[in-house]
């Protein structure tokens, strides 16, 4: 019998948690003006974060109309070392990201050149 959407398990009340559960966190702390702990809750996600789940991140912050939080992530993902870059933008291709993985690849490469 199917459970009615108000009492299942697995029906999150904000459908952008989905992509990355801290993104409630991350929008008390913007809202609070907490910039600097928003800033280093997505510098974190960017830097640590393996490679498959940055592009959750960036779903999240852009389904919640955080562009710019998005590109924050995106800018520091590309700051990882080559393979992570190579794998983060991966993960974007796969997903169909084409634009994000561009971002990814651009900042790696203007990182690595200075």
């Amino acid at each position: 019998m199917p459970v009615p959407p108000r009492q299942g398990d697995r029906h999150p009340e904000n459908p952008v948690d989905e992509y990355w559960s801290e993104l409630g966190t991350l929008t008390g702390y913007l809202a609070k003006g907490n910039n600097r702990d928003a800033f280093v809750m997505l510098w974190s996600a960017a830097t640590t974060l393996p490679a498959r789940d940055v592009p959750d991140v960036v779903l999240a912050c852009r389904s919640a109309g955080l562009n710019d939080e998005a590109e924050t992530v995106l800018t520091h993902a590309g700051r990882r070392d080559t393979q992570a870059v190579l794998s983060i933008a991966s993960a974007f291709h796969d997903r169909r990201l084409y634009t994000d993985a561009g971002i990814v690849l651009a900042t790696a490469t203007r990182e690595h050149k200075t």
